[in-house]
């Protein structure tokens, strides 16, 4: 598949910055005769018809900061969903394509360095590629700088969340968000990506059950609790009764008293 995008030399792009809406439809277009999903290896063209393979892509821009904070046509080139995204001219993914990507070990393991490439570029490195649990990389401090002062890199996220959901690494999707819950509530780091992380991350994640528990810990670390909105009052109260019933537990008692639990469901006491 092939992207034509505006500009003469794909490693020598001008320094052009937008914003996360400021997607163009003619930046890049998506061409299903290469096949670029089965076999990953497609070049993206520019108008010259110099182009760049994935694997020169991963070796030339690995660590390039600053050529991958001001060029956005490459996301959906690395990471092809189902539904349309932000280009409009961009083609989806097709069941068969899905199928012939989950086939290709080749294509898995392209997507596997496209998803260490951009965690680079985040601050972030894959600790466990069995697992996908995550950890700071060693030069975190600079890249949640940028990350947190570039708020379009949010949208991305998004992006390479349900493109691991779709193309084989759904196991890749609730460390990561973790990651980002326990960054922004528990350790006060990137601020601005805390709105991102609970409207759009939490929810790509597939498994059901694993949404709930990354929100059911959101709603532990997010104060004040009266102002959550990402879950049913419902289930806040069963989650605040849970944990007015485990703290009088470690104080001895044998269980909550009605007004304790009354309390907790109106938000008006410390469940910490």
């Amino acid at each position: 598949m092939s992207w034509n995008i505006e500009s003469s030399n794909l490693l020598n792009l001008q320094p052009e910055i937008k914003e996360e809406d400021d997607f163009a439809g003619d930046e890049y277009r998506v061409d299903r005769a290469d096949e670029f999903y089965c076999g990953y290896d497609s070049t993206w063209e520019t108008k010259e018809k110099e182009s760049v393979k994935i694997n020169e892509f991963h070796q030339y821009w690995y660590g390039k900061y600053e050529k991958l904070e001001r060029v956005h046509t490459f996301i959906q080139w690395l990471f092809p969903l189902q539904e349309p995204g932000m280009n409009y001219q961009a083609k989806t993914l097709t069941k068969e394509e899905i199928q012939e990507f989950l086939d290709s070990e080749k294509a898995k393991q392209n997507l596997l360095r496209s998803y260490k490439l951009m965690l680079d570029f985040y601050g972030i490195e894959l600790k466990d590629e069995k697992t996908g649990d995550v950890q700071r990389a060693s030069n975190w401090r600079e890249r949640f700088q940028n990350l947190n002062c570039h708020k379009h890199n949010n949208l991305p996220i998004t992006r390479i969340l349900k493109c691991l959901g779709t193309l084989g690494y759904p196991k890749f999707q609730y460390p990561l968000v973790r990651f980002f819950l326990e960054e922004t509530l528990v350790k006060g780091e990137l601020p601005n990506v805390k709105d991102s992380a609970l409207s759009y991350f939490v929810f790509a994640v597939l498994s059901k059950q694993e949404r709930r528990k990354l929100l059911r810990f959101a709603f532990q670390h997010y104060e004040p609790k009266e102002e959550f909105v990402w879950c049913p009052k419902k289930v806040q109260n069963v989650w605040l009764g849970h944990r007015v019933e485990q703290n009088c537990m470690r104080n001895g008692r044998v269980g909550a008293t009605f007004q304790e639990r009354f309390k907790a469901k109106k938000g008006f006491c410390d469940t910490s």
